[in-house]
């Protein structure tokens, strides 16, 4: 390695050596993240092809990602009044999150969203409850939306997934001078779904509207919840540019 880092850097093996002892940060760079086969690819043809791969691999990805922040708007609740199916679909986020975890699961043979379901419909045990007012019509809606997610395809929950390992943080990131044009809709969503996912992860114990409470609070402390939907709307953009202030505070049980 040391002779091809030398060779890329056009200097001497020895200066190499001094480099690496100071710490200079393109030594580590090169030597954590390329193999001495990607920096002889570089020098011989003026490429790297699994950069490329990688490149065509995060459009992908930035595709499932537009199409599940349409998913997210469209089809969860953003405010304090109960929706059964927005419950459990976080719950169901929860579940595919502890599957992740655990060492004796093989979660990467389950790709696709459908998959995961039965398990996870058997487990939650839903039934209508006195919240559910239109009986027979809310389950028929429960049932229609996780029909959109039995039809998720392979690239939307390698999506999922991927986001799941980083609490949902690849929502968030990259949305501000993106090439890609995400709207403001979309990008409220991304704050206040990945918000919610981590008090959902962090906040097991709390039913859903103290969730949403708690939501609610740690955007504006001791906040009315009749003042809920003028809240979350006139606030998104401050959260966003400080996100990970946010979610520490999630994460920690603070709410100031």
């Amino acid at each position: 390695m040391r002779h091809i880092v030398s060779r890329l850097l056009d200097i001497s093996e020895r200066s190499y050596y001094t480099f690496k002892k100071q710490g200079r940060p393109v030594i580590q760079l090169l030597e954590t993240y390329f193999s001495k086969s990607d920096l002889e690819e570089w020098i011989e043809y003026g490429k790297i092809s699994k950069l490329d791969i990688l490149k065509d691999f995060e459009a992908i990805l930035q595709g499932s990602k537009l199409d599940y922040l349409k998913f997210v708007s469209e089809e969860l609740n953003f405010t304090m009044e109960y929706d059964p199916f927005t419950d459990l679909y976080y719950k169901l986020l929860i579940y595919l999150y502890d599957m992740q975890k655990l060492e004796n699961i093989d979660i990467t043979s389950v790709w696709i969203m459908g998959d995961a379901l039965p398990g996870f419909l058997l487990e939650s045990k839903y039934s209508n409850t006195e919240e559910d007012k239109e009986g027979e019509a809310v389950l028929y809606k429960i049932k229609y939306k996780f029909g959109i997610i039995n039809h998720f395809d392979q690239n939307m929950s390698n999506f999922i997934r991927l986001s799941l390992a980083r609490d949902m943080l690849p929502l968030i990131t990259n949305n501000i001078g993106s090439n890609t044009k995400i709207s403001e809709t979309y990008r409220k969503s991304a704050v206040y779904h990945t918000l919610l996912f981590n008090i959902y992860k962090s906040h097991s114990e709390l039913d859903y509207r103290q969730k949403m409470k708690y939501l609610l609070d740690l955007i504006v402390p001791g906040s009315r919840e009749e003042d809920a939907d003028i809240i979350f709307e006139k606030n998104w953009k401050y959260i966003e540019v400080d996100f990970n202030k946010y979610i520490d505070r999630v994460k920690t049980k603070e709410l100031q």
